[in-house]
């Protein structure tokens, strides 16, 4: 087996998925693992999302752009009536952590399946009280809203730029996510890792 150079972070790991993996004697017992596994367990650590101390998530440790966004997206959740000067409505914790569930449900199955990386949203609150997640770039764009006043859909308009084709639908919440939806991203508003 040739050497493993040493790694100096886990950005600059550049092997192929196990290229390495060690061979086990048929007397050895525990579970032979490749090296990407090894260096995931101890360079790439999932990063731990508490939001407002009444849920968990856990989101791929390289999507540090969007575990920043979702950070610092909380503090919508302080919002009070009139946050506009007007008459906006705050969100509430379940509305927001809708939003949160499907930006982290899909940017870690495209992290994971894809080897790609989610390109970091906008998280923002509309004057009814609903969230909304936003990306924009020079491909394409989509939009999602997490309506206050309906648990169980989530709908969302897309554009492709190049071939100014535009799509609306919806999602059903609380339910598997839907591999089309995440092949688009992938295609769309991903990048390689």
């Amino acid at each position: 087996m040739p050497a493993i150079p040493a790694i100096q972070s886990y950005s600059t790991f550049n092997f192929p998925l196990n290229a390495y993996t060690k061979t086990c004697e048929a007397s050895e017992s525990r579970p032979v693992k490749s090296l990407l596994a090894i260096v995931k367990e101890k360079y790439i650590r999932d990063l731990n999302i508490n939001l407002a101390d009444q849920k968990e998530y856990q989101l791929n440790g390289r999507l540090t752009e969007i575990y920043s966004e979702i950070i610092g997206s909380q503090e919508l959740l302080t919002y009070h009536t009139g946050w506009d000067d007007e008459n906006a409505q705050p969100t509430d914790f379940p509305t927001f952590a809708k939003a949160i569930n499907f930006l982290v449900e899909y940017s870690n199955y495209i992290c994971d399946s894809f080897l790609y990386k989610l390109q970091t949203p906008f998280i923002n609150i509309m004057g009814d009280g609903s969230v909304y997640i936003q990306w924009n770039d020079e491909r394409a764009a989509f939009t999602i809203i997490f309506k206050k006043s309906d648990r169980r859909l989530s709908y969302y308009f897309r554009e492709e730029k190049e071939t100014q084709l535009t799509t609306k639908g919806a999602i059903i919440n609380d339910k598997p996510l839907d591999t089309y939806l995440a092949s688009w991203f992938k295609d769309f508003l991903a990048l390689p890792l």
